[in-house]
């Protein structure tokens, strides 16, 4: 068997890249808007937490398929992309609720760090794609929009210097190399990028 790579410079094979990655955040972003905690949500608010959104896969199969164990403490949520999962007491067994994919679970985890009041396992044949938003994260985002916010409110930062940092950030969040760098990173990188101007045909680096 042969696997060829792709020239990684190859301007399809970017486009192709990118056209994926464009497509998962969407993705993304459409679940995230059906959650109703974060319906009130600005739309920047839901793109800082589609790019910290982690990647878990699960099956029924795995010898402890238990995502979250009541009793346990909490630290983050989780949205269903894939799969079918059910909600029960550890105790007694007793079924509570059956989610699907665009539904969520451990929302008071996410908000308050609280133990978790039931566990949640996948159900059925098949894997279960789950996207997970930690406490940390989502507090993070928070953050960084206050900080954006009061920066504008007291001057220190103007509307053309705010716009110019969320350019920067979504040029940043499309590179794959930065996707999995922590958001105290991310900010720091984003502070530290500088915008140039080129004309057509000059070289940038030789």
């Amino acid at each position: 068997q042969i696997v060829a790579l792709r020239d990684s410079k190859d301007p399809e094979f970017i486009e192709y890249l990118e056209q994926n990655e464009y497509l998962e955040q969407k993705k993304r972003k459409n679940l995230l808007e059906g959650i109703q905690l974060f319906s009130g949500l600005s739309v920047g608010d839901k793109d800082r937490l589609v790019a910290v959104m982690e990647t878990a896969e699960t099956t029924s199969d795995e010898d402890d398929p238990v995502v979250v164990r009541q009793g346990d403490k909490g630290d983050s949520m989780y949205i269903i992309e894939e799969g079918q999962f059910e909600v029960y007491k550890e105790d007694t067994g007793e079924i509570l609720a059956l989610l699907s994919p665009g539904q969520s679970f451990g929302e008071l985890s996410l908000l308050y760090e609280e133990k978790r009041a039931a566990s949640v396992r996948p159900t059925g044949s098949g894997k279960g794609k789950l996207l997970k938003i930690s406490h940390a994260d989502f507090e993070q985002a928070k953050a960084d929009r206050r900080k954006n916010m009061q920066e504008l409110v007291e001057g220190t930062m103007d509307y053309d210097e705010y716009f110019d940092k969320r350019r920067k950030i979504a040029a940043l969040k499309k590179c794959r190399l930065f996707s999995k760098i922590d958001q105290d990173d991310f900010s720091r990188i984003v502070d530290a990028m500088v915008s140039i101007e080129v004309e057509p045909g000059e070289v940038v680096i030789r």
